[in-house]
């Protein structure tokens, strides 16, 4: 199944704001059962700098900085995601836990 994901975030500044540095993690990652096909970033103003990459954890981070001064921020995050997730069996199709429980615990 693929989704297109779309997400807007917009600041409204009560007072013009000087400069901005941002640090954004908003685009899906790939991993098993899923899989980023496409991603787009749109920031307003456009930022004079912008660096991509990735944080401890795997994740894309997208640093950007707006050197003009501002007083509304828009930044919208557009990804195509596929997902290929193993289907979960229907509840009350499995055995009980009480007669696997056993098992788990090495009994017979």
């Amino acid at each position: 199944m693929i989704y297109d994901i779309r997400h807007v975030t917009r600041y409204a500044y009560e007072f013009p704001v000087s400069s901005a540095t941002l640090s954004l993690r908003v685009t899906p990652r790939s991993g098993p059962g899923q899989r980023c096909l496409d991603r787009a970033l749109i920031i307003e103003p456009h930022p004079e700098t912008l660096r991509v990459g990735t944080d401890f954890f795997g994740n894309s981070v997208t640093m950007a900085t707006i050197e003009a001064g501002l007083v509304s921020l828009t930044i919208e995050a557009r990804a195509r995601v596929e997902l290929s997730r193993p289907v979960v069996a229907p509840a009350g199709t499995s055995p009980p836990w009480k007669e696997i429980a056993p098992s788990a615990v090495g009994q017979p």
